[in-house]
């Protein structure tokens, strides 16, 4: 075999041939890896009256549902609480648990956090959990924890 061949060869191998076995061999360590839990899109909230007045420092919109929106991105979630007035919240889903939370910007917005467990044997499928509302800073507004009971919207097409 002439020398010219040889070292093409060489090339071949280090160029597609190392890649190759390295790609192998991170697709069989990462065989066991299970994704998040979707959580993402509209979920329709059932919660006591005194979480639509907490989170909007206000009385609460009898007329308006409370609406949870989620946008997921693999572990991490942007969360919309919404009655009227919209409450914008960060944080993760790991195995079944959702924690989230929202600092105040200004003295007219509460703390709110929310910790939920995800059932998925329901279809739709439903969170459970507690919103904890520290009032709004300087109103001295309502604090606590409210129970909730969350269903995911379906969609025509199934569930988002």
């Amino acid at each position: 075999m002439p020398g010219q061949m040889r070292h093409h060869i060489m090339l071949y191998l280090a160029f597609v041939g190392v890649p190759g076995l390295l790609l192998v061999g991170v697709l069989h360590a990462g065989r066991d890896i299970q994704p998040p839990q979707s959580v993402g899109g509209r979920w329709k909230l059932a919660a006591d009256g005194e979480l639509a007045s907490a989170l909007g420092c206000a009385p609460a919109q009898e007329d308006d549902p409370v609406v949870l929106r989620v946008g997921q991105s693999g572990r991490n979630l942007r969360l919309e609480l919404r009655d009227g007035k919209t409450v914008a919240l960060q944080g993760q889903i790991n195995g079944n648990q959702l924690k989230a939370e929202a600092k105040p910007k200004h003295e007219k917005t509460p703390a709110v956090r929310i910790n939920a467990q995800l059932d998925r044997e329901n279809k739709p499928h439903a969170l459970s959990g507690t919103v904890e509302v520290a009032g709004c800073a300087g109103e001295g507004g309502p604090t606590g924890t409210v129970p909730f009971h969350a269903t995911r919207e379906v969609t025509t097409g199934g569930v988002l």
